[in-house]
């Protein structure tokens, strides 16, 4: 939807111009970039993340499954970009995921380690 608000904006701002070339629709991908990369760059480091730690993912639904919705919908809010990345930092999601870590670490210690 933040796209579309910006492709209409910039198409606006085309019409009332009365340019609509190439060079000024590239307005559009440039400000789409400003908005999302950041973004972007940080939930491509939350997924490498994950897949190097596949006993977060693990955690997470532990979780998502013992606290329910709201939580599920606060994770959802931040990968979205509703809500900030930094929020994943707040307490209230940092330690009931560490709780879970920790949790599954030892119930899953191989004896022989």
């Amino acid at each position: 939807m933040d796209s579309g608000k910006i492709a209409a904006e910039v198409l606006v701002q085309g019409f009332e111009m009365g340019d609509l070339s190439k060079a000024f629709l590239k307005k559009y991908k440039n400000r789409c970039k400003e908005q999302f990369m950041r973004d972007f760059k940080y939930s491509g480091k939350i997924v490498k993340f994950m897949a190097k730690h596949p006993t977060f993912i693990d955690a997470f639904a532990s979780v998502c499954k013992r606290k329910g919705a709201k939580f599920m919908l606060k994770w959802g809010k931040i990968m979205t970009g509703a809500t900030p990345k930094s929020d994943l930092l707040k307490p209230s999601m940092v330690f009931p995921i560490l709780w879970e870590l920790i949790r599954l670490k030892i119930l899953h210690k191989n004896p022989e380690d």
